[in-house]
């Protein structure tokens, strides 16, 4: 019986070998396209209806699902309070661990169980983040007729601002403010959004308000930055913004080291705006597809122009780069977490503001 030589035979083994390659690649692909095959994805949105949140969220849905091999059927749920736990809360403890439930969450509520609330019954750092969709940078402003110009103002006399209660950023941010430069920023509490904190600055009864993201004051008020109706004295944000250049950013004027560990605890989780995030115990493979899938969403040229339409910036954060700026907030020194705690404390009024 003729043999053919051997190295014809082995001449064979490579080519082999790259098509075994090519099927074992393929083949988580298609159990994750059957698994998802003709399912549904609830989508646990963290703030209200009609809200820059839920509106960029179900801008996401609209376009998510036909980069999700299967094609799965993505469906909203609002499901908003207490900052954004309720919804964490429930992806943590009660949702499915299989990828058929995620949630949409702001950059707040990342920072609860490390601050110590108890309210927060979820691990940041065992959940899956897919990705980001958006940063943005929290403003301080005031009504172009008040005489609140500058931070040297805010410093002289009584800055009457709008909050939606003790535990937001509305309120938070202005307390931050006021801890860190020594200004004169007071909240007004029990405003239920932002749209009518516009309101009751139209009407004179504020004077501006601190700690609202440029995208949610844009939905609120698109005409404010058609033209100079506002005047922005601050940027929330550790360096000016491509957005805003010309306004200080707090990060230049915070000098002290204590103070700036404090501030870069606080302020860091500007790119977590818009951020999409499942369950712990998801399949390693499944959550890889699902960042992948939301990365190329973000690329996806009809959901950038919907997007551009909504005045909704894209600029995305990977899952891993979620994950990883988590886990460096988790590590932060814990005198700086301790500051910010108690700043905390001043802004929901369990804790006096020290006198200066």
């Amino acid at each position: 019986m003729a043999h053919r030589p051997a190295y014809r035979r082995l001449a064979g083994l490579p080519a082999l070998a790259a098509f075994a390659a090519t099927i074992a690649v393929a083949q988580p692909v298609r159990a994750q396209s059957d698994f998802y095959a003709h399912k549904q994805i609830s989508v646990i949105i963290s703030h209200a209806a009609g809200s820059p949140y839920d509106s960029f969220a179900r801008l996401v849905i609209r376009h998510y699902g036909k980069h999700i091999a299967g094609n799965p059927t993505l469906v909203p749920q609002n499901m908003p309070g207490a900052v954004g736990m309720i919804a964490l809360n429930t992806l943590y403890n009660r949702a499915p661990r299989d990828g058929t439930t995620i949630a949409q969450a702001g950059k707040s509520v990342v920072l609860e169980p490390l601050f110590g609330n108890e309210l927060a019954r979820f691990d940041p750092l065992k959940l899956n983040w897919i990705g980001s969709g958006q940063a943005d940078v929290s403003l301080c402003f005031s009504r172009l007729d008040s005489p609140i110009k500058t931070i040297e103002d805010a410093r002289r006399q009584q800055v009457l601002v709008g909050a939606t209660g003790p535990t937001g950023d509305s309120s938070f941010i202005s307390h931050l403010v006021n801890q860190l430069l020594g200004t004169k920023l007071k909240p007004v509490l029990g405003y239920p959004d932002t749209p009518n904190v516009a309101l009751a600055m139209e009407r004179g009864e504020l004077d501006g308000g601190c700690g609202y993201t440029s995208t949610t004051l844009r939905a609120a008020r698109p005409q404010w930055f058609e033209g100079k109706a506002i005047n922005i004295f601050l940027q929330a944000s550790l360096k000016r913004t491509s957005s805003f250049p010309d306004i200080p950013a707090l990060g230049e004027l915070v000098t002290d080291k204590k103070d700036r560990e404090a501030l870069e605890v606080a302020i860091s989780t500007d790119p977590l705006v818009r951020t999409f995030v499942a369950p712990p115990g998801v399949p390693a493979e499944r959550v890889e597809m699902l960042r992948s899938a939301f990365m190329a969403t973000m690329r996806d040229p009809d959901f950038v122009a919907e997007a551009t339409k909504s005045q909704f910036d894209v600029t995305a954060t990977s899952g891993a780069d979620v994950k990883a700026l988590v886990e460096k907030l988790y590590a932060s020194p814990q005198d700086a977490v301790q500051r910010i705690i108690e700043i905390r404390k001043i802004a929901s009024g369990t804790a006096p503001a020290p006198t200066r």
